[in-house]
């Protein structure tokens, strides 16, 4: 089936990973019926294997690229605080 047009993408804080959203994830489909949501684990934490350097930068390019990657040209994005930053 084509993708939805509308787009979540759900960023987690330090120092989780996707899993966090786990509960949110059950209960989305129900709630934004037809939205595609996309929560990835950021450079360094969860199932990535990615080593330092880490940054704000480079989170934003690897969000952006995951974006490109998947064909999504627009988003809404949730997200929790990364610690100090």
């Amino acid at each position: 089936p084509p993708a939805s047009d509308d787009v979540l993408v759900l960023l987690h804080g330090f120092p989780h990973a996707r899993a966090f959203w786990a509960p949110q994830l059950a209960a989305l489909p129900t709630l934004l019926p037809g939205w595609r949501v996309v929560p990835p684990d950021l450079r360094g934490f969860g199932d990535t294997d990615a080593r330092p350097p880490w940054s704000m930068d480079r989170y934003a390019d690897d969000v952006a690229a995951l974006l490109d990657h998947l064909g999504v040209a627009r988003a809404a994005v949730a997200g929790l605080l990364m610690g100090g930053y």
